[in-house]
């Protein structure tokens, strides 16, 4: 089952972004799931842009693989 969040932190340095589900979840984006890997980071990406995913549970928490960013999801104003 897909689950949609949003971006609320970007951290490249260390190769993931945090996202609040719209259940209220929170959840690990690591760069290296992303539909379209970009080993520079996360290029494109922005705080506000939702994202969809298969979430899982991993060592640290719920993280999510197979993202992929919606078109057009970005929320202005954040």
């Amino acid at each position: 089952m897909k689950t949609l969040a949003t971006v609320t932190r970007i951290v490249p340095e260390k190769g993931y972004a945090l996202a609040l589900g719209d259940t209220g979840a929170r959840y690990f984006l690591f760069a290296r799931n992303f539909q379209r890997f970009c080993p520079t980071g996360f290029e494109g990406l922005a705080t506000g842009d939702r994202v969809e995913f298969e979430a899982v549970e991993g060592p640290k928490g719920l993280r999510g693989v197979d993202i992929r960013v919606v078109p057009g999801g970005a929320l202005a104003g954040l």
